[in-house]
């Protein structure tokens, strides 16, 4: 019987293993393609931002004419009817208009910066949940082996307790240990639903159910200065505060120009009885008061863009300072555990030495509790590693 037990166990064992590694393939990267194609925010911050570049665009373009028509009736003893027509034209001091025009395109290159901020934020959760889904079905797997290992205890010592070879408090330790494995399991099931749930709702709620169980390949981490330096390169927030300070100078220059005089040009037109009058029509504005301020406002703007950006940078720098010092905890710690626990064969030492009857099966249950609670440790591990390895690399989402 023990050693039918054995072989049974050990069949179930291999079973599992090679089950466990044709699932294992990676589709991380084809999850984060389709959701940035079907996410509903990222579409409708899309159809935003081109509204924001249409924005941009207003006033740009010249003051809409003016048409004037007057119609005098006169009394009998003068002259008869007076008519006067008008047609003016406004524009800005003609350097205002250029100014404009490249504000306008400082605007809209900002919306490419902020739609890369957006989509960047969205596609990182996404990747993590992926992550997080990665290690709770690598877990599920995990926790099926062991309850399969212990459901076969249990019918071993019910089947020895009815045969009067057993005792009743061996059958209640496998009870036990069975109970609170499939009650685990109960409890990881709902999280992978919740999270497949979750990216159901990122990919716009089109289907998608990712069960992989293979974390994708890391790419080779430089050293932390060229990393910091690539990822500050490429950061979109840096980007966009460093645009935002063009436009405010931009502004400056616009409200300059805006301080000179505006000028009217146009056609007038006056009828009388027994005589025209034809002409031409030119003013200009004297600018005191209407611009004042306006470009001081501007300024401060500036100064409070440069304060800004220095308080990003600085920011940023102990941010990826802060998850490459995780990342190199998690490396090293990844890398002791993966040595002993492949140095090591608990489970199945435990498994022959229970068979042969070398250990009770309470003493098996407290031995493989210490290797179980060691290789959980080592899967919330291999997560936290990818996730803050995913993080570094938000910049190439």
């Amino acid at each position: 019987m023990k050693s039918k037990t054995a072989i049974l166990i050990a069949s179930i064992f291999v079973c599992l293993i090679i089950n466990f590694n044709a699932f294992s393939q990676s589709n991380v990267e084809s999850v984060i393609k389709e959701i940035s194609g079907n996410n509903k925010s990222l579409i409708a911050n899309a159809q935003l931002l081109q509204s924001k570049k249409l924005e941009s665009k207003v006033g740009i373009s010249l003051y809409n004419p003016f048409i004037e028509i007057t119609n005098l009736f006169g009394a009998s003893d003068n002259k008869g009817d007076q008519t006067e027509f008008k047609v003016i034209q406004a524009f800005d001091f003609p350097t205002s208009y250029s100014k404009r025009n490249k504000l306008s395109d400082l605007k809209m290159q900002q919306t490419n910066f902020e739609r890369e901020i957006f989509r960047q934020n969205v596609l990182l959760e996404a990747k993590l949940i992926c992550m997080e889904l990665i290690y709770l079905n690598k877990k599920k797997l995990i926790l099926t082996r062991r309850s399969v290992i212990i459901e076969n205890l249990f019918n071993l010592y019910q089947t020895k307790l009815e045969k009067g070879e057993g005792n009743i408090l061996d059958v209640n330790k496998a009870k036990i240990n069975l109970l609170n494995i499939k009650t685990e399991l109960l409890v990881l099931e709902n999280e992978i639903n919740e999270l497949n749930q979750r990216l159901i709702e990122l990919n716009g709620g089109k289907s998608i159910i990712f069960n992989d169980t293979l974390y994708p390949v890391t790419p080779p981490i430089p050293e932390f200065a060229t990393l910091e330096n690539t990822i500050e390169e490429s950061d979109p927030l840096r980007k966009s505060l460093l645009q935002e300070k063009l436009i405010n100078q931009g502004q400056i220059d616009l409200s300059k120009s805006l301080s000179l005089p505006k000028f009217e040009i146009g056609y007038y037109y006056l009828g009388l009885s027994n005589q025209n009058f034809n002409g031409i029509h030119l003013g200009f504005s004297i600018p005191l008061w209407e611009n004042n301020y306006r470009t001081d406002f501007y300024k401060s703007r500036v100064l409070y863009s440069n304060l800004e950006i220095e308080s990003h940078k600085t920011e940023h720098y102990y941010e990826i300072k802060q998850q490459y010092d995780k990342y190199e905890t998690l490396r090293n710690a990844l890398n002791e555990y993966l040595t002993v626990l492949e140095s090591l064969k608990s489970e199945e030492l435990l498994i022959n030495a229970l068979n042969v009857g070398e250990i009770s099966i309470l003493e098996y249950f407290i031995e493989v509790n210490y290797y179980n609670l060691s290789y959980d440790k080592f899967l919330e591990l291999e997560k936290e590693y990818n996730k803050v390895v995913a993080e570094l690399f938000k910049y190439q989402l």
